[in-house]
């Protein structure tokens, strides 16, 4: 049975940083926040995960293609810290999209750590021409204990009929 629960939306900012465990630091602050203030899902912006370029080398960092490419390497990490959070608060976490391969995903996790993935379906221009991201496999319904909940990245939110069908 679902019940109504507390929204906590990220404007996240994104800030240059100087290492991993920075990033780190900085995502257990917003969560903790988040937490006291009684959320129950936490909601972060659309590849927010691309300030861990600024990890990567300057020679990397100035061509989009290749930090697409190799922001790959962060991915498992990423991946670990969400999970890690949304079980230390007891908390639903949907992570800011990242770039995996050649998808834009966003994964979702929960207190007992990760529920799933959903990757964009409806693409912009930029994304297919100049990041060379592809369209994901349909939508999906994740099942959690705050009730069915559908994640809609970006532009997908532009059309209705779609995310009334997640």
């Amino acid at each position: 049975m679902t019940h109504p629960f507390r929204i906590a939306l990220a404007q996240y900012p994104l800030n240059f940083l100087k290492d991993f465990d920075a990033y780190v630091n900085k995502l257990d602050r917003w969560v903790s926040e988040a937490v006291k203030d009684e959320a129950d899902l936490l909601v972060f912006p659309e590849y927010s995960s691309m300030e861990l370029v600024s990890l990567l080398p300057e020679e990397t960092r100035v061509n989009i293609r290749h930090s697409i490419k190799d922001i790959q390497t962060f991915w498992t990490s990423y991946d670990q810290i969400h999970q890690e959070l949304a079980i230390r608060y007891q908390t639903h976490i949907i992570a800011g999209s990242f770039p995996k391969d050649c998808y834009n995903i966003s994964a979702f996790y929960g207190p007992k750590g990760k529920i799933g993935e959903r990757g964009k379906h409806i693409l912009t221009r930029f994304e297919r021409e100049e990041w060379d991201i592809r369209l994901a496999p349909r939508e999906k319904i994740f099942e959690t204990d705050l009730g069915a909940i559908g994640i809609a990245i970006c532009y997908e939110a532009e059309f209705p009929l779609m995310v009334r069908d997640i």
